[in-house]
């Protein structure tokens, strides 16, 4: 065999193949003798019938065409082994020369995985330091009220009495041009914008009234981003919290705690550990930004493609979780579909640049998944749905064994990478 590659981009290539008289004829045989498996012609048992009376029974067309194609994959999957071809996406195949008797050639197109020249990552990750984690006394009490509030009896006050802060109100909000709204919040806490939960206090049950209120010009509606509005405000409720006291008894109904202490010291861990998981994935994501910022490299357009319609399933599951349709997600967050397709063409694109370097890491680190980790990495995705047959919708056994795969190379990559940053001081 003989082939001749010409590189159409940093993501495209064309390979001419010249497979000999000799060895196409192995093909024929080759082809010749699955036939034969099933080939029944009088005098002869089934699967028994020589190959040269099979050769003049069936039509020449037939023949040539199964027989290129069982050349075409046999010398082309060759060529990508032998050649360390990283191959994605169907070949496009054009068949040049076929007959008996004489050579056969052909040519394939192909994206292929780009040739990725990593800078020095093992020096870049090692100018980052790693964050010291520390719990704070406060940072545990403020959970601990967290945890008294949510489980506070709520009471109604008196009709007559004014709203308080520290009481539990329901209202309901009327801006100009948009529909009513209703909310509930512990008054004082800061959930409403400006003065307004000053401006509440002192409302009575089923009283009105009309504040000014200017937006933020960070709001996450753009709409209303610096905006100075008229909303209507009416109490709708007005309620005493009863919160319990913290005490060893109350605890023991929260889960497996003997006292109040040992409580605390179950959030301070728990906070500790999230505070850990967070400083990591933060110091992660910094050393690979910083890696690509210094990777320069084309995505191949079939791999984009892929990524967003992926992206775009994704989000129109979660709208219809959500009982919302794209038009309804528009108005709400006061966005255009040319946003939306921009925002997902670059999450897709950064996705794939971050799988293909940490897989790039991976080959020259020779960092590897076990079967054990692949399994276990199975396992976890398994979990999260509520049977096999709704994972199968979202998977094929092939394609989960090559996800989970994926998974575990690029968390060892991530974990190799973050061992080379400076440690807390």
């Amino acid at each position: 065999m003989e082939t001749n590659t010409k590189k159409l981009s940093d993501t495209k290539i064309e390979v001419s193949f010249k497979v000999n008289k000799d060895e196409f004829e192995k093909c024929v045989e080759e082809v010749l003798r699955n036939i034969q498996k099933d080939f029944e012609y009088p005098g002869f048992r089934k699967g028994q019938v020589p190959l040269d009376i099979i050769k003049k029974n069936v039509s020449d067309n037939f023949l040539l065409e199964k027989t290129a194609g069982v050349c075409v994959r046999k010398y082309y999957y060759y060529f990508l082994i032998n050649e360390k071809v990283k191959a994605i996406g169907e070949p496009k195949i054009e068949i040049l020369k076929l007959a008996f008797g004489d050579d056969f050639e052909f040519k394939v197109q192909t994206d292929v995985l780009p040739e990725i020249q990593l800078p020095d990552y093992k020096k870049i990750a090692s100018e980052f330091k790693k964050e010291k984690v520390e719990v704070k006394d406060s940072d545990v009490q403020e959970t601990i009220d967290w945890v008294l509030k949510s489980r506070a009896k709520i009471v109604a006050k008196n009709i007559e009495s004014a709203a308080e802060k520290g009481d539990y109100v329901e209202i309901s909000l009327k801006m100009e041009n948009q529909e009513e709204s209703k909310d509930a919040f512990i008054l004082g806490e800061g959930r409403l914008i400006g003065d307004m939960e000053k401006q509440i206090e002192g409302m009575k049950f089923c009283e009105e009234k009309e504040m000014e209120v200017t937006f933020p010009e960070n709001h996450f509606r753009k709409d209303l981003a610096g905006r100075k509005m008229k909303i209507k405000v009416k109490v709708e409720g007005i309620f005493n919290l009863e919160i319990p006291e913290l005490s060893d008894s109350f605890v023991k109904t929260l889960g497996n705690f003997q006292n109040v202490e040992d409580f605390k010291k179950s959030i301070r861990e728990g906070i500790q550990k999230e505070k850990e998981i967070d400083a990591s994935n933060k110091l992660r994501s910094q050393i690979l930004d910083r890696i690509i910022e210094n990777t320069n490299f084309e995505i191949p357009q079939i791999l984009i493609d892929r990524e967003v319609q992926r992206i775009k399933n994704d989000f129109q599951k979660t709208l219809e979780q959500n009982n919302m349709s794209l038009e309804d997600y528009l108005k709400k967050f006061n966005k255009t579909k040319e946003q939306i397709e921009k925002e997902i063409l670059d999450m897709a694109k950064k996705t794939i640049k971050n799988y293909l370097v940490l897989s790039e890491i991976a080959d020259k680190e020779n960092i590897q998944a076990s079967q054990e980790e692949i399994q276990k990495e199975i396992e976890s995705i398994l979990s999260k749905y509520a049977s096999v047959e709704q994972a199968k919708k979202d998977f094929d056994e092939q394609t989960l064994i090559s996800f989970a795969k994926d998974r575990v190379l690029q968390e060892k990559v991530l974990i190799f990478l973050e061992s080379l940053a400076k440690d807390a001081e």
